[in-house]
């Protein structure tokens, strides 16, 4: 990738078939880095002129801003030339051959990494480089009070990058921080803003990446179980539009709420949402439907039932009776993109997304 390592030293024992890294320290842009890397054997391949090996490095770095690896996702240059050369010169260019076609395992070790919104701290990863291929083998980080655990596989497919059997799992994070350091995850109706509680996650997904290091659009695919507790939502859009029907002189700037569970299905920028409970210390909400980042085919379907309206002791702590339970009369809303693009808020009178079994009148579906 044509990386400039700058102010070096340290100590390199090379020849033509091993090479030994003792204390190299370097910096490439602003990242600091100490280098310690061995491998035992180089050899070199007769079918393709390429390099069979195995190089083992320890990489203890300082503060690393990612903005500055950005260029590790562009396309590789597959049309170089390598010119013969003998003795040190052949020796280096089989070192060279050796990174670019050998395999590399790198454990690195970070008190600090940023990029954009996103900081965390005491990053400890195993990666594994293969020609066409990286690996990230448990890499865990602190972020947002909690932690955080990565793994995923990736290789080039053309200009972009795919990352396959990406696993993320979350614990015991500050929401408000997870939201802010994803830019709220492409969502517009609830934001880093109208959030407090802890989150605990755990996600399984493929994704795309583009040469800039950011999402190729409508590439997201798999599963995310997602649960908050000791949650609120403050200042929350869709409770000010369900005022202008329901609950006009209630103060809803601030809405405690009871843990929050759910398993979303993520298809491109479709976000599915089976039926959930979100009960609070103003009111009891069953919601459902399709959640899309691009604000087109977004329906979902909020069911309020009466008996969750009445005013509440504000010392009483909110309690969830189930998603399954017989909710009884009930006020229903849909929520839907208009035509300037928001999303809004309006009664369902017909309950057009109710199906038959989850209360007395009808369940929410598609």
């Amino acid at each position: 990738r044509n990386t400039l390592f700058e102010n070096c030293s340290g100590k390199i024992a090379v020849s033509e078939k091993k090479l030994q890294v003792t204390n190299l320290v370097c910096d490439i842009k602003k990242n600091h880095f100490k280098i310690n890397a061995f491998t035992d054997s180089i050899k070199l391949t007769q079918q393709n002129n390429s390099i069979n090996t195995n190089l083992t490095c320890t990489v203890d770095a300082g503060e690393l801003n990612m903005e500055d690896f950005n260029y590790l996702f562009t396309a590789k240059n597959t049309g170089r030339k390598t010119r013969k050369s003998k003795g040190l010169g052949y020796a280096f260019t089989n070192v060279d051959k050796m990174l670019e076609y050998g395999n590399l395992h790198v454990n690195i070790r970070s008190p600090r990494i940023y990029k954009n919104n996103f900081s965390a701290s005491d990053l400890n990863a195993s990666l594994f480089f293969t020609e066409g291929e990286w690996r990230v083998f448990n890499a865990s980080l602190k972020h947002a009070g909690g932690m955080l655990h990565i793994s995923s596989s990736l290789h080039q497919n053309g200009n972009v990058f795919v990352a396959e059997k990406t696993k993320i799992d979350l614990e015991n994070a500050d929401v408000e921080k997870v939201f802010r350091s994803f830019d709220n995850f492409g969502l517009t109706g609830i934001t880093y803003k109208n959030l407090q509680g802890t989150v605990t996650a755990s996600v399984n997904i493929n994704v795309s990446f583009t040469s800039k290091g950011t999402v190729v659009p409508r590439s997201l695919n798999g599963i995310a179980k997602v649960k908050l507790v000791n949650g609120a939502l403050i200042n929350l859009g869709a409770f000010k539009e369900m005022q202008k029907s329901i609950m006009k002189r209630r103060d809803l700037s601030l809405v405690k709420v009871a843990s929050v569970q759910n398993t979303f299905n993520i298809r491109g920028s479709i976000i599915d949402i089976p039926r959930m409970e979100i009960s609070s210390t103003i009111i009891r909400l069953f919601i459902e439907g399709t959640y899309d980042l691009r604000n087109e085919n977004t329906d979902m379907s909020v069911q309020v039932p009466l008996n969750s309206l009445r005013k509440k002791d504000e010392n009483d702590l909110p309690q969830n009776i189930g998603k399954e339970v017989k909710a009884g009369t009930s006020i229903y809303f849909r929520i839907r993109p208009g035509k300037d693009g928001d999303l809004k808020f309006t009664l369902d009178v017909f309950k057009k997304l109710r199906g038959n079994k989850n209360d007395e009148k009808g369940s929410l579906t598609n």
